[in-house]
Order: structure tokens, then sequence, then C-alpha cells
């Protein structure tokens, strides 16, 4: 299984700047993350696993949005398109359920976010374990997990 330790190793080899926090409770949801963290849910992001064409997708959106699975496989030009397994994303990203982290992946993963996150200056994510957090410029996430930004959520 990965860790905190491997997603703070990808961010310093590729020079990003970044902030892991250690939690005193474990955060199993980016919902709860903003609550403990006292932070607007738009602050926190989650990573979502997707399989389209037989392939993994990893999408990064804020806490309380929704993927609207119509705009999201018309911008990644798929036939078919659901929601990863547990087990699949386990296999896929070296991470448990609730503490997948935006990078450092145990095979590489096309991801895309949602436009949303351009707007927001700092963000926080899993970092890896269900008690860290990952601190760092939305910009920055954008060019570590080589993310396409595109407009993916509900409303």
């Amino acid at each position: 299984m990965k860790t905190v330790v491997d997603v703070h190793n990808v961010l310093g080899e590729k020079n990003i700047p970044h902030e892991v926090i250690p939690l005193s409770c474990p955060t199993s949801s980016a919902e709860r993350m903003s609550e403990i963290l006292n932070l607007s849910p738009s602050a926190v992001i989650k990573s979502v696993l997707f399989i389209i064409d037989g392939g993994p997708l990893l999408v990064l959106l804020s806490a309380k949005k929704r993927v609207c699975y119509k705009k999201l496989k018309r911008a990644v030009e798929a036939s078919s398109l659901r929601l990863a397994t547990p087990q699949e994303l386990v296999d896929i990203t070296g991470y448990m359920l609730g503490a997948t982290p935006p990078v450092a992946h145990k095979v590489s993963i096309r991801t895309i976010m949602d436009e949303e996150l351009n707007m927001q200056n700092v963000i926080y994510t899993s970092a890896g374990e269900l008690n860290t957090v990952l601190k760092m410029r939305a910009s920055d996430l954008k060019e570590a997990a080589c993310a396409e930004a595109y407009n993916l959520t509900e409303g």
C-alpha cells in the first residue's frame, strides 16, 4: 500500500510546493475533512476514480460537488463510463478508499479537474492516508497531476 511518503516524494521531485498536515483523527471523506479543518467545502478537493472505456480516469472536484456524468462523458469522449469499485481503486492507485491523493499513483492515470478549481488559491485534499491532509495551491495541483480542466459538475 502506498502512503503519504509517496505523495510527498513525488511532489518534491517535481519541485511542487506543498504541506502535509497530520490530523489527530482520520478523515474518510472530503466532506469530513472540511468539517475537521473548519474549511469551506469548495477549498477541499476529492479524487474520484472512474473507469472509461476500460481504462482509469481520475476526476478532481470540490467536496460538495457532484460529477455530471453527461458532461464528463462528453469531455473525455468516452463511450462507456462508470465509477471504479473499491478494489479497482486500491489496485489502480495503490491507496485505500477515502485516502486517495490526486498524485503519486501506482499506475499512470489520466486526470481531469473541474474548472471551478481554477478559482481556488489554496486547496486541501487527501494525502494518501486517512489522518493526513495535503495543502497546496490549486495551480500547482493542476501542474503536478498534469490535469486537464473541464466543466464537470451539476448545476
